[in-house]
């Protein structure tokens, strides 16, 4: 293999890396051996480096970087760190030779679903969520999910050091604008339109089409640290951002077209690369129909086929954002046995019992969908008090 093919992909040279340790390259991991030295043949893009000292390890550490034809990033393994770390190194004149670039050094093993995964994170992104390095790792937590009581539990100082992710603030509960009440502040909860449009104007109020290109960088970001890493924080802002989006139905056939048929795509992809495990293993995740993301993707159906409804020149069958929802209803029934069309959920009905009782049943857990019980909206009256009349 030709030194020569520096010129035109770009190189990690990895030194001192003790033998069986895990090491992950964008969608491909792998354990080391003892004459493992990089990787070679990264093709230009941004792509993500990972590892852990074992394969046992559930922490990983790693970092982003951008490939470039020519470049080379050299790390060395710090052994007196408490963690698994690689630090920078200076090139070795003697270290990246033939032999070593032929030998030592792993091709890189390109997978198409990673630019689908990964495709749209961008570097300001990275900067801005990870900081100057684009370090990352299992163990990073962000303001958004720091629990003051738990450091001082463990006796920890405020802050307790690790929260070195910044994520986009994004509120739930809190979906309308100031002084907003009654039926409007009822609307805005339910339809959070206004709260992802104010969302995108706070990330940028001059191009919107750039906003959403960020929201859509921020998310798939999210999504692989969550696969690669088991990043918690990442985890909780990808449910967040997912929560914000598919519960906004209003904007989604207006001013967000654009960002809904991208949000689609990069949501169809996920869908696909991951088993249902995955989706369960969240806080709270849930099992089959009663998980988080079938919920949120039931109530998004619910809304967009509402919504389209509103239009008389919408043709469903022909609309890309409706021919995307449906893709995404059809890959979930098949891999995860998900049913994401309420006409097709049975909710009630009568079971015959092995002694041929009939006993009524009722599906738990569709309360919050259908808003009903707990979940039900409450509609506040504001009422005007009238004084100097009989």
């Amino acid at each position: 293999m030709s030194l020569s093919l520096h010129l035109t992909t770009a190189t990690l040279h990895l030194t001192s890396i003790p033998p069986g340790t895990f090491i992950g390259i964008d969608l491909t991991s792998f354990s080391s051996t003892p004459a493992f030295q990089g990787v070679k043949l990264i093709p230009s893009g941004l792509h993500l480096l990972y590892y852990s000292s074992t394969t046992d390890s559930s922490l990983r550490n790693g970092f982003w970087f951008y490939a470039y034809p020519g470049r080379v990033i050299s790390k060395a393994w710090d052994p007196a760190a408490e963690t698994a770390t690689l630090v920078d190194s200076p090139p070795s004149s003697v270290g990246l030779g033939e032999k070593v670039y032929a030998e030592n050094l792993m091709p890189y093993m390109q997978r198409e679903e990673w630019r689908a995964l990964g495709g749209c994170v961008q570097e300001r992104t990275l900067e801005r969520c990870l900081g100057g390095g684009w370090v990352c790792g299992t163990a990073g937590v962000s303001g958004m999910d720091y629990d003051v009581s738990e450091d001082e539990i463990m006796g920890l100082p405020p802050g307790g050091g690790g929260v070195d992710v910044v994520w986009t603030n994004v509120d739930l509960k809190v979906t309308w604008p100031a002084g907003t009440i009654g039926r409007e502040r009822t609307e805005m909860a339910n339809d959070r339109s206004w709260a992802l449009n104010n969302l995108l104007h706070k990330l940028t109020s001059k191009d919107q089409e750039d906003a959403e290109r960020g929201l859509l960088s921020e998310l798939q970001l999210s999504f692989v640290m969550s696969i690669t890493l088991g990043s918690y924080s990442a985890m909780e802002q990808y449910r967040r951002l997912l929560g914000l989006c598919l519960t906004s139905r209003t904007c989604v056939f207006h001013e967000r077209r654009k960002l809904f048929e991208g949000l689609l795509e990069t949501l169809l992809a996920q869908l696909d690369f991951v088993d249902g495990d995955f989706w369960a293993g969240f806080i709270d995740g849930g099992d089959g129909d009663d998980n988080w993301l079938a919920k949120l993707l039931r109530r998004f159906g619910s809304g967009i086929k509402d919504a389209g409804s509103e239009q008389q020149r919408l043709d469903q069958d022909r609309d890309s954002i409706v021919r995307l929802f449906r893709d995404i209803e059809s890959l979930t029934r098949a891999k995860f046995d998900w049913v994401l069309d309420y006409k097709n959920v049975v909710r009630r009905g009568l079971v015959q019992t092995e002694d041929g009782e009939m006993v009524e049943l009722e599906l738990a857990g569709q309360d919050e969908e259908d808003e009903t019980g707990e979940y039900a909206p409450v509609i506040v009256e504001e009422v005007l008090l009238e004084t100097g009349r009989e």
